[in-house]
């Protein structure tokens, strides 16, 4: 098997194999003008391999025997049915790493870890931070809610379906003949079945056979390829299977559908044999004269072509509940506006009800008093920080920004009005304001320091115009 510049030699432990071995690498060195070097090549064995044997095999071959801890490209050499045991140094690996964020492991605890790490205040401190969302209602899309982050399952599933696709669709292939005689040697990859003792990679490529099945379809040319009832060629995206079960149809291909010498669908036969749901698909179908051969393609796609992205969309939009679409617009304005990106992470916050306000501190079972620290007569709410308390409104009626045009008492909503409502200008404005009211809420907390309603004006102003000016000159406008 060849890897990259590497390759690898499967042989019997015994020394008439070693002697092969040694020709072969012979053989390998004339040929290329390369030469093996030995110092960096090793020996796997297997468990119940003796030591005579080992010893006899390495001194032959004059190679070292390999660890089982070795690794290759990052990855152990050998694998078992352990996968616990075999990537468990990978946790441990990115519990030191992942402040450098310099690894990205595919696990629900490694989720676990990152979810820990983006709510800590402080990536050296001990105190693990409160969660104010949980990790899938992160991994949405921005335009959901979310801050789009890798759903690392849904992620790895993806690729692992592309593995599966190639299975199904390159079925000449050495490896597909392979997977074909051991899991499915009557049918295809959409039909196969875990099977006994599967091995890790089968197991593995499996748990995306539902994903493959959910976008798989098959393009009729001729019909001498496709199975009536097993394959999906009926143009319906909820099912694209044969729901009639008439006994004629087992085991025949759709080219028996078909007038002889022709490529019209022979009316007679399909009335006959399926429901009037399926006979109305078939007949939709309409076939090029030019083509001749029977296609897979991708449903989820534009293209027909199976892709990662395609596909963990998919699986993203199968398992996520759908924003409605008045929020959809709302966050997607937000983050298109033109403000420095700290304030798009706090606006967004904000909206999303992740504030550790008072009372949200106390929902969290955080022992705090929930009164306002600036007017000291309200419930510290978003909406009452931001909006309603007496140094709030201050702040606003000095800024540009209509509060009582707007209305509402809960933030996103009334934010969201404001994106539909006003100039981008306002809603820049008002996004800045209120970081800035955060920020003094802040100081006032934890630091006893208190600022004017103009200066918090004047602040967010002047910051908003430093960011705009720097990017206009860092991508050279006008």
């Amino acid at each position: 098997m060849l890897f990259a510049n590497d390759s690898c030699v499967y042989c019997k432990a015994n020394e008439n194999e070693a002697t092969r071995v040694l020709q072969l690498l012979q053989v390998s060195q004339r040929a290329s003008g390369q030469q093996v070097n030995n110092v960096k090549s090793s020996i796997f064995f297997r468990k119940n391999t003796g030591d005579d044997t080992r010893h006899i095999m390495c001194e032959m071959l004059r190679m070292v025997e390999a660890m089982e801890n070795s690794l290759y490209l990052g990855l152990p050499c050998t694998m078992g049915r352990n996968k616990n045991a075999i990537s468990g140094f990978l946790k441990d690996r990115m519990q030191k790493k992942i402040f450098s964020w310099e690894v990205f492991v595919k696990s629900r605890k490694r989720e676990g870890m990152m979810s820990k790490f983006w709510w800590k205040s402080q990536s050296n401190s001990s105190f693990k931070g409160v969660s104010w969302m949980s990790w899938k209602r992160l991994c949405r899309h921005k335009h959901e809610g979310g801050s789009g982050f890798r759903d690392l399952r849904d992620y790895n599933l993806a690729f692992l379906g592309k593995q599966g696709w190639r299975l199904l669709t390159n079925e000449h292939s050495l490896v597909s003949k392979i997977y074909k005689a051991r899991y499915y040697p009557k049918g295809s990859f959409l039909n196969a079945n875990l099977g006994h003792n599967p091995s890790f990679i089968w197991r593995s490529i499996f748990e995306a056979q539902e994903l493959v099945k959910s976008g798989a379809r098959r393009s009729i040319g001729g019909g001498n390829e496709v199975s009536i009832l097993l394959d999906p060629w009926l143009p319906d995206g909820q099912n694209p299977y044969v729901s009639s079960n008439h006994p004629a149809l087992e085991g025949h291909l759709v080219s028996n559908l078909l007038s002889v010498g022709s490529k019209q669908w022979d009316a007679e036969v399909v009335n006959d044999l399926f429901n009037d749901r399926d006979k109305e698909l078939i007949f939709s179908i309409q076939m090029s004269e030019s083509v001749v051969s029977d296609s897979w393609f991708w449903n989820k796609s534009a293209t027909g072509f199976y892709s990662v992205k395609s596909a963990y969309i998919a699986l993203h939009q199968a398992n996520n509940t759908v924003a409605l679409k008045a929020d959809r617009e709302g966050y997607k304005r937000q983050w298109q506006l033109d403000f420095p990106p700290k304030v798009h992470h706090f606006s967004w916050r904000a909206i999303s009800g992740c504030l550790p306000t008072k009372v949200q501190l106390n929902t969290k079972h955080v022992n705090v008093e929930i009164m306002c620290p600036f007017c000291d007569l309200a419930e510290q709410t978003i909406s009452h920080i931001l909006i309603d308390c007496g140094f709030s409104r201050e702040c606003w009626n000095i800024s540009c920004v209509n509060t009582a045009a707007v209305g509402g008492n809960d933030f996103s909503r009334w934010f969201f009005r404001l994106l539909e409502s006003q100039a981008s200008e306002v809603v820049r404005e008002a996004a800045m304001v209120s970081w800035k009211i955060w920020a003094v809420r802040n100081d006032i907390v934890w630091n006893g320091k208190t600022s004017s309603a103009l200066e918090v004006v004047r602040s967010a102003r002047t910051i908003l115009d430093q960011w705009i000016s720097f990017n206009h000159k860092k991508w050279g406008y006008c």
